[in-house]
């Protein structure tokens, strides 16, 4: 869908500072002093993959999934309500965002206990029963940990579409999505990570298979100075990078909007 084509935004942001920044890198972790033009390269390339790059992406699954339910709905979709629905709800659906991360990481804290009898031991020399009761607590909260962060990240899955396409505010899209899977765990589980991991093997042996044809290409190319083709590459690979998510963010999404489609007409 031409709504994803919008990473190639961010590839050309990283594109222009790939080109602005020094080639050498070594400047960089030397501390080394920049020219305008590098500082300025270095600062897109930065701001470019920690804030537009998730911003894009934030943009692009909202807009994604309003498209796809007109479609599957038959409907005739309307590109500027579409954008408008889509700017109104931003600050929301980042807030749902994080709520929802900061809920499936919740259980981490599982860990916490075992690691903490672990650098007690350590710190009060506790002996060799406390060090295997600390030893045994953390690989139970770790177990519980990972146990606890799957499912809630599959009782979460659908809490944008919640906010986006069924009105609901921020905390009651987690509701929402946690009452949709409730009692059908483990068949939504099977039915969220099967798609991807179809759609993922074939992606990465393109992706990699692509950088290595690159780095073969560049490493041929002895004439250029190394500078010119450590750039070359730095574009390629963000290009690479991008076409790759472009094609790859409408087909997880519609996979996802089916599972999601099939709760709500079964619920």
């Amino acid at each position: 869908m031409s709504v994803a084509l919008w990473y190639f935004l961010i590839a050309l942001l990283l594109m222009i500072g790939a080109i602005l920044s020094p080639a050498n890198n070594g400047l960089l972790m030397q501390g080394g002093s920049f020219t305008v033009l590098e500082a300025l390269g270095l600062s897109i390339t930065v701001l470019a993959s920690l804030i537009a790059t998730p911003l894009v992406g934030i943009w692009i699954s909202m807009t994604l999934m309003q498209v796809v339910d007109a479609e599957r709905k038959d409907k005739t979709v309307n590109q500027k309500a579409v954008y408008k629905q889509t700017w109104s709800k931003m600050v929301s659906y980042i807030l749902m965002g994080f709520l929802r991360g900061l809920a499936i990481f919740l259980p981490l804290l599982f860990i916490l206990p075992g690691l903490t009898m672990l650098i007690v031991n350590i710190l009060a020399d506790g002996g060799m029963i406390l060090g295997a009761l600390g030893l045994i607590l953390t690989f139970l909260g770790t177990v519980s940990a990972i146990a606890g962060c799957f499912y809630l990240a599959m009782n979460l899955s659908f809490s944008g579409f919640e906010l986006m396409l069924n009105g609901q505010r921020v905390v009651h899209s987690l509701k929402s999505s946690m009452e949709l899977v409730k009692g059908r765990f483990w068949q939504t589980s099977i039915r969220l990570i099967l798609p991807k991991l179809v759609y993922s093997i074939p992606i990465a042996v393109f992706q990699i298979g692509a950088i290595a044809l690159l780095n073969i290409g560049l490493a041929s190319l002895s004439t250029i100075n190394d500078d010119v083709i450590f750039k070359i590459a730095d574009i390629s690979g963000s290009l690479i990078t991008m076409g790759i998510t472009a094609l790859a963010a409408p087909i997880i999404l519609i996979s996802d909007y089916l599972v999601y489609e099939s709760l709500r007409k079964t619920k």
